[in-house]
């Protein structure tokens, strides 16, 4: 949350010096008459677009604070403004939803307080809407249910709020089981993410998402697909492009998780990215930004295929032989479109040990990591694994190999 504060300091000193900025967007007090999902906007690909009509854009004044968020059949949106000029109850709630056609203004929903609201959240029946607000003084996550075209009073959620060690986190996200994932806050303000099963009609403990996912950096904003299978967060680790950067892990059969990666360059800019969500139709990945040329955070989409490249690809090992030395072999076929197949063999390591961190990493010509395949403890042996370059343009990348003291890398051509 402290981003969000030092990046309304620089949009007030934005302003005093650029009074015409506060035009930047005009407001209409009219319907808008385009009925088709997602307000009618164009659709994105694998690059990322900034979302909504003018109206929905910041002028410097508010920021987005999360995602918008889609009802399950679309025709419902709730949202979150970061007003910057307030002082308190910073962050309103708003809805707008499609009535016989045509999508309306935004409205403050009825369960709204005056003290901060954040992080409106669908379960995926359409019919409660959790979401985060200090009402009580601290911040605690509340829930309402559907009442033909309202919603009831909020209720709190049945959470063992007195064993958390810190604050609450605005944002969170639930699974389909009805668990929750969340931020919680340190008395140093630094985060760690966690998770809480629904046991019995209530939350139990707190338990802390490992170090494949945490990080000793802010870790932050995290979103769980509804069946629990992947994660995608914040966090402001070293390594990244921006301020705040965006990551994956997803959860292996034996329910452990992958190591978190970077989303990448093409999502993730050397400003801020936040608030990843994803609509219910699997099919667009929505997150915040303030890229070159916004005001402060706006919301943009993208393809949910950019999530495809980072997903665990299958490890096949080939035979049970132990390799005399290490070895890095060359794609087949190369050139390729799109995928293409690398194999390697691992020895044992000078110190006779019979597992070592395996990394293997493919780079774009520039030298950017374009996805990891393998990172993980393997044993000796041959290995085959698949690389999908379906995402990718034509030209020349390089796949890396590192285990133990053993490097190597090679050249491999992409063609469309």
């Amino acid at each position: 949350m402290k981003n969000i504060f030092t990046l309304a300091v620089i949009i007030s000193v934005y302003l005093l010096l650029n009074p015409a900025a506060k035009a930047y967007v005009t407001y209409s007090n009219s319907a808008q008459t385009d009925s088709l999902p997602y307000i009618g906007q164009t659709r994105p690909d694998t690059i990322p677009l900034r979302f909504g009509p003018s109206y929905l854009i910041t002028n410097g004044t508010w920021a987005w604070h999360g995602s918008p968020k889609f009802s399950p059949d679309g025709k419902e949106m709730f949202f979150v403004k970061y007003y910057f000029n307030l002082p308190a109850g910073n962050a309103k709630m708003y809805f707008m939803k499609d009535v016989n056609g045509v999508w309306t203004m935004p409205a403050s929903p009825s369960f709204v307080s005056d003290s901060i609201d954040n992080s409106p959240v669908y379960f995926p029946d359409g019919n409660k809407l959790y979401f985060s607000s200090k009402r009580s003084g601290e911040m605690r996550y509340y829930y309402v249910t559907r009442q033909g075209s309202s919603w009831s009073q909020p209720s709190l959620l049945n959470m063992a709020y007195q064993s958390l060690p810190g604050s609450l986190g605005w944002d969170f996200s639930i699974s389909a089981d009805s668990t929750i994932y969340f931020a919680i806050y340190s008395q140093s303000n630094s985060s760690e993410l966690c998770f809480s099963r629904l046991v019995n009609g209530m939350y139990s403990t707190f338990v802390v998402l490992p170090p494949q996912i945490n990080s000793v950096f802010d870790d932050s904003s995290p979103y769980i697909s509804p069946d629990g299978k992947y994660l995608i967060f914040t966090s402001c680790r070293t390594g990244g492009y921006g301020l705040n950067d965006l990551y994956i892990s997803f959860r292996k059969a034996d329910s452990t998780w992958t190591q978190a990666q970077n989303m990448g360059n093409i999502l993730n800019g050397s400003h801020e990215d936040s608030f990843p969500w994803i609509t219910f139709d699997g099919k667009y990945m929505f997150f915040n930004s303030a890229k070159t040329g916004d005001l402060a955070y706006n919301a943009y989409w993208v393809d949910s295929k950019v999530i495809d490249r980072f997903r665990p690809v299958n490890i096949k090992k080939l035979n049970g032989n132990i390799p005399n030395d290490f070895r890095l072999y060359q794609n087949y076929p190369n050139p390729f479109n799109p995928a293409t197949k690398i194999k390697f063999e691992l020895s044992q390591t000078d110190n006779g040990k019979q597992n070592t961190v395996t990394r293997l990493v493919v780079y774009d010509i520039a030298g950017k990591k374009v996805q990891s395949l393998v990172n993980e403890m393997l044993p000796p042996g041959v290995y085959e694994v698949d690389f999908n370059g379906n995402l990718l343009s034509s030209g020349i990348y390089f796949y890396k190999l590192t285990s133990g003291e053993f490097s190597k890398t090679l050249r491999m051509i992409m063609t469309k």
